[in-house]
């Protein structure tokens, strides 16, 4: 098998694009412009009777020496606009036809039509950037693909030995459709996204703080993921703070290796914040409070602001080869500058980790609750059938759905108390599909979802009282013993 790079950023190749991969042909448009109707025998016979995704090179020395070598099964990586890889697929058939490109593609200023043509299996939307690319195939940072080129063996079979195979590599790029539940979470805080989105274009970072189980890390990607497509970028990488994290693990650090003759040497290793940098990705750091932030951001503390990123370029530049080892264009460095962001997420009821955010972090950041408020309870209660669906209950009759709508008043209630994410009673409704009996699928999902978040908290006598309104005794016991703390005071 070989994979075969196609060099497709430039203006023909995106119209391209957008004619035959993102669009496939229909088998009419090909069985009226193909210029020999055997060879419309051997497509049929290879890759059905449509519609069918293609593509073309330009007749030339590398071309049709390279062109002749693809064999079905081959892999075709797309290289697009905005430095990444942007789909995948396989290749079915291939046949040459001037006549056929040209109503396809038409020609290019001297004349010259695509015509050495591959159809192919359905392309796969991917989000690879080029750096990613270059680092995983030990290919130099400075790679750019033209034309059409193999990939050497030796690197593919480096990926094969780490992934198990080539095609797995690739489906860790692929981009999926948004589950139900992102969909809904994304509707009920569209407005928190609409105001992060233009904040982040006039050059803030974001974080999103609330209660466990608001979505705070979900509304992230979706926002990082809105502002890199609109800003030319490549996604996000996402690193999960703890109590540990420092500079070494964040921005940089050196490691110890050994050559193939066992000889120890250190190498310099660009971590998360260097890679979301010159990667031109959005970092997400989730949990951004359980570690002293303005310490692992190190000399990049100050770089959080965007107008002091601009005006030190060539700090930032030997700084980056300094930690790093990474050589970066100045052209190339400015752009990565100018998209930069952090998106942080902050669980506000996180004791064990919560550091105290310093003025200078809060000023290099822009703060956005993410929790459940009384119009989010509203709309659940509006559209109860709904919201079961999105979350995968099986409300199959009177008793199951009666369950989840005890639940949900339970949960009503509590919030007014001590506001839970929705995660939460998406959570707390789920477990009760583990037992059978009504009265033990409601106890027994408070006590094990909800009654964790109030031990030693001082409104679990509010909380009590909810509970035995609902007749949950032995919930209100469990959560008397969770709070004995706070009875020894009284």
């Amino acid at each position: 098998m070989t994979v075969w790079i196609v060099a497709a950023a430039g203006p023909s190749p995106t119209e391209h694009l957008e004619r035959t991969i993102k669009n496939p042909v229909p088998f009419e448009e090909i069985e009226q412009n193909i210029s020999n109707k055997d060879e419309l025998q051997k497509l049929v016979e290879a890759a059905g009777k449509g519609p069918y995704y293609l593509w073309g090179a330009l007749p030339g020395k590398n071309n049709e020496s390279y062109w002749l070598r693809m064999s079905r099964g081959d892999i075709a990586l797309f290289y697009v606009k905005g430095k990444k890889f942007g789909y995948w697929t396989k290749i079915l058939h291939k046949l040459r036809d001037k006549r056929l490109a040209k109503f396809l593609w038409g020609t290019d200023s001297y004349g010259q039509t695509w015509e050495l043509i591959y159809f192919l299996d359905k392309p796969k939307e991917i989000n690879l950037t080029l750096q990613e690319f270059n680092l995983e195939h030990c290919y130099s940072l400075n790679f750019k693909p033209q034309g059409l080129t193999p990939i050497r063996d030796e690197a593919i079979q480096r990926i094969e030995l780490k992934y198990g195979s080539y095609e797995r590599f690739l489906k860790r790029y692929e981009i999926r459709s948004k589950p139900a539940y992102v969909q809904l979470v994304e509707s009920l805080y569209s407005r928190e996204i609409n105001i992060t989105f233009r904040e982040m274009l006039r050059g803030r970072n974001i974080i999103f703080y609330g209660p466990p189980g608001s979505g705070k890390t979900i509304l992230a990607k979706i926002l990082a993921e809105k502002y890199s497509s609109y800003v030319g970028g490549n996604g996000y990488l996402l690193y999960t703070v703890h109590s540990g994290t420092d500079f070494f693990d964040l921005v940089a650090r050196i490691t110890p290796q050994t050559n193939d003759e066992g000889v120890l040497y250190y190498k310099k290793e660009p971590r998360y914040l260097i890679h979301a940098l010159i990667g031109k990705k959005v970092l997400i750091l989730d949990e951004i409070n359980r570690t002293q932030i303005d310490t692992a951001l190190g000399i990049f503390f100050t770089y959080l602001e965007k107008e002091h990123r601009i005006q030190d370029l060539e700090t930032i530049m030997h700084i980056i080869q300094e930690e790093s080892g990474i050589t970066i264009q100045k052209d190339e460095l400015k752009d990565a500058l100018e998209f930069f962001r952090i998106i942080g997420t902050l669980n506000i009821y996180d004791k064990t980790f919560l550091f105290k955010l310093g003025d200078a972090l809060r000023r290099r950041f822009r703060f956005i609750e993410i929790t459940t408020t009384k119009d989010v309870i509203k709309y659940l209660s509006q559209n109860f059938n709904e919201f079961l669906q999105v979350i995968g209950y099986n409300a199959s009759n009177e008793i199951k759905y009666g369950i989840a709508w005890a639940l949900f008043s339970i949960f009503s209630e509590i919030n007014n108390i001590k506001e839970l994410g929705i995660g939460i009673l998406k959570d707390l409704i789920l477990f009760s599909e583990n037992f059978e009996k009504p009265e033990e699928a409601i106890e027994n999902s408070v006590i094990s979802i909800i009654l964790p978040f109030f031990e030693n908290d001082i409104g679990f006598r509010e909380v009590s009282k909810v509970l035995e309104r609902h007749e949950l005794y032995r919930a209100q016991n469990v959560l008397e013993r969770l709070n004995y703390a706070f009875k020894a005071f009284e």
